[in-house]
């Protein structure tokens, strides 16, 4: 089996957290190098490569091409956008994650059979009074939670076992610690030679029986 190669994307920064939580390093230790080091004494045979820029529209798709699988855990709008464009693109599943105040949400995207994080969430330049993590705060362990579950679906999809969260959007409230999963609507399979790369299913298939529309689950959530 070939070692696994990972790459870790991230502008100066933006991995505190990773280094807070997980690193026992001098605080002028630069973030990135930080969780380089702590990947590499988990697991020393895993290939390891850091990119400390931050990912654009401009960038996205030439940063993504050819990796088998995208984890998005950025906290920006605009990032996340730029990332789904850039997978329906090269024909590459990601699995997405985020965290608001004490709740966290988690699922997985794959544009060749119908499934994109535009179809939750309408493009940044459209939302309004989402509020920022400095604003509304996180509950610290809900970071774990969402990364855990985003691990979890990475290995399915990897490997192709188990049943991933396509077509699925689990929610967590680490507050009540209810957990729940919506249904989510099927959008167009794209056909071959569009954007999402070669078509995979029939797109006759408009969604299960139950599924909720975007705008519904958003006021729900």
């Amino acid at each position: 089996m070939t070692p696994p190669k990972l790459i870790i994307l991230g502008r100066d920064g933006i991995l505190n957290r990773f280094r807070d939580d997980h690193v026992k390093a001098p605080e002028e230790w630069a973030p990135i190098p930080g969780a380089l080091d702590a990947v590499a004494r988990l697991n020393g045979t895993v290939t390891l490569r850091t990119v400390p820029t931050r990912l654009t529209p401009d960038n996205a798709t030439a940063l993504l091409a050819g990796h088998d699988l995208v984890l998005d855990g950025s906290d920006s709008f605009a990032t996340r956008d730029a990332v789904d464009a850039a997978c329906a693109e090269l024909g590459v599943p990601h699995v997405w994650g985020a965290v608001s105040g004490t709740t966290g949400q988690v699922s997985t995207f794959d544009a060749r059979r119908g499934w994109r994080y535009r179809d939750l969430y309408p493009p940044a330049e459209e939302v309004r009074g989402a509020p920022s993590c400095a604003r509304g705060g996180v509950l610290g362990p809900v970071c774990g939670l969402v990364a855990s579950c985003m691990a979890a679906e990475a290995v399915k999809l990897l490997v192709g076992g188990g049943e991933p969260l396509l077509g699925r959007l689990l929610v967590v409230d680490a507050w009540t610690m209810a957990v729940s999963t919506y249904t989510l609507p099927r959008g167009e399979v794209p056909t071959p030679g569009t954007e999402g790369g070669d078509a995979v299913e029939d797109a006759t298939d408009a969604g299960p029986d139950g599924a909720w529309t975007p705008a519904a689950l958003r006021r729900a959530l």
